[in-house]
């Protein structure tokens, strides 16, 4: 088993805090958990060796300059189009996202957007908060044949799946 080098201090964008404050989760001993608000600027400083932003949150040349000592940016998030690769490269800095945590979810949405659409359903709670009762007149999808045209990726997959 491959040793994984220890992290000293850690700076975390704030909205992540719910999930580091829920029970259950703790952090290595030793180690300096901090959050930032993205609005105040990506934190810089000597011994800041992980940063875990938001995919929301850019992270290019002049960030990485600010953090000399960084090893890690870990994304929270599937994608990391908000970090500048080919600067983190030149720096040593690794960079890690989480892919697949949101297809099932995504996968969950388009099912759910199809077939609102072919039940109105927005027409229908708008016909139920007027308090009409012409419901009769959207509840049908007669004619219609719901499904994907276009399939990419996992979560598009995952939706033609569970079709």
């Amino acid at each position: 088993m491959t040793q994984r080098p220890a992290i000293g201090t850690v700076r975390i964008a704030t909205e992540l805090q719910p999930f580091a404050d829920a029970e259950g989760a703790s952090w290595p001993a030793g180690q300096d958990a901090q959050f930032y608000f993205f609005s105040e600027g990506i934190p810089a400083g000597q011994g800041i060796e992980a940063l875990i932003p938001l995919v929301s949150h850019p992270i290019g040349a002049a960030e990485l300059d600010r953090l000399p000592d960084l090893k890690v940016v870990a994304n929270y998030g599937v994608g990391y189009d908000n970090v500048d690769i080919a600067a983190a490269d030149e720096r040593g800095v690794t960079v890690t996202n989480t892919p697949g945590v949101l297809t099932e979810a995504t996968a969950d949405l388009t099912l759910a957007l199809i077939l609102g659409t072919a039940r109105r359903l927005r027409e229908g709670l708008e016909t139920a908060r007027s308090g009409s009762s012409g419901c009769e007149s959207i509840t049908g999808a007669d004619g219609l044949t719901p499904g994907l045209r276009v399939v990419w990726g996992r979560s598009g997959e995952k939706a033609w799946k569970t079709c």
